[in-house]
């Protein structure tokens, strides 16, 4: 009985302390009001027990964190749509062309099947084609661009040709009696025992008494033959050493007080010779100003390398731009 006593007398407080503790969970769970009070639904004092045992499956001592507000949705992103892949460079171009018509050549040849020929003839004929549309729009392009069209510098067709072949002549024609009369002579190195020298001798005296150049005949072994005529022979004096000479006939254009053009190294007919000392007259600048652009009528419109040197672009307009503004000076008559 004791003992029954003292469990009783244990018991009950901690009964009383129990039930005390869940009153007290009870009423901090409850909702609040602004004056701190606690009721249910109907406002009254809430006696439902969801404290502390109500949340046994959490554990004795599992701590919940204050509910947090939910994230604004978003919305999903529309799937965009695949973007389609470049179409693959499969252009018919001359790079392209350049390095595939050897090939379709090579394998056309080496083995002659249908398809194989077929291949090569194919890609040539679009070589063909491009070539000829670039022809068409080139004819189109010289006739509204003139500084660029070849005929405005030299005709090539018809009457026009031989009129501009005449008119050539005649400056050629001009040209040399300048020379020969105001200019220089002409010495011809020869050796007694060359045969062509004497060939030689017969184009070289019909040069001088057509144009009346200055003629001289410089041996180099001191011996002379008929064919040099009635013209001055003169022992070289170490000229032929001093000026590289070694192969006879050599023919030079003399030009005081210090100028030695050499003309031709061998033989060469007597429109072969004016042809070369109208050249190297050219070059050594021997002609009259007005004189010289008709003897060489190739040279109007023709660009320096002065004028090369400058001007290069990627744009195709400036380009043109920068061309024609260096071509149109040579139009006018100035180089």
């Amino acid at each position: 009985m004791k003992s029954l006593a003292r469990f009783c007398n244990l018991a009950l407080p901690l009964a009383l302390s129990v039930q005390l503790f869940n009153v007290g969970t009870a009423l901090a769970d409850a909702p609040s009001d602004a004056s701190g009070s606690s009721y249910g639904t109907s406002g009254e004092v809430s006696s439902t027990s969801s404290g502390f045992y109500s949340g046994k499956e959490d554990g004795w001592f599992w701590y919940k964190d204050p509910v947090q507000k939910s994230a604004k949705k978003t919305e999903p992103k529309p799937e965009q749509k695949a973007t389609a892949a470049p179409p693959k460079n499969d252009a018919m171009s001359v790079t392209w062309l350049r390095k595939k018509l050897p090939e379709l050549l090579d394998a056309a040849i080496d083995n002659p099947t249908h398809e194989n020929v077929a291949a090569y003839l194919a890609a040539q004929r679009v070589v063909l084609d491009k070539a000829q549309r670039f022809q068409e729009e080139a004819q189109m392009v010289s006739l509204t661009e003139p500084l660029l069209d070849q005929t405005s510098r030299v005709p090539v067709t018809g009457y026009t040709k031989n009129a501009f072949m005449d008119t050539n002549y005649k400056a050629k024609e001009e040209a040399i009696k300048y020379l020969a009369t105001n200019t220089g002579g002409l010495f011809v190195f020869v050796e007694s025992t060359c045969q062509y020298c004497k060939a030689q001798a017969l184009q070289a005296n019909a040069l001088a008494r057509s144009y009346g150049f200055d003629l001289r005949y410089i041996t180099v072994d001191g011996k002379g033959f008929s064919e040099v005529g009635n013209q001055p022979l003169v022992a070289d004096n170490g000229i032929a050493q001093k000026l590289g000479i070694k192969i006879f006939p050599t023919t030079v254009f003399v030009a005081p007080p210090s100028s030695y053009l050499i003309v031709s190294q061998g033989m060469m007919s007597q429109a072969d010779l004016k042809d070369r000392i109208l050249m190297a007259a050219e070059h050594e600048h021997l002609l009259p100003q007005g004189l010289e652009p008709q003897v060489n009528p190739w040279d109007r419109g023709v660009l320096n390398t002065a004028d090369t040197q400058h001007g290069a672009t990627d744009d195709p307009a400036q380009l043109l731009k920068n061309v024609k503004e260096k071509l149109e000076p040579h139009y006018d008559g100035s180089q």
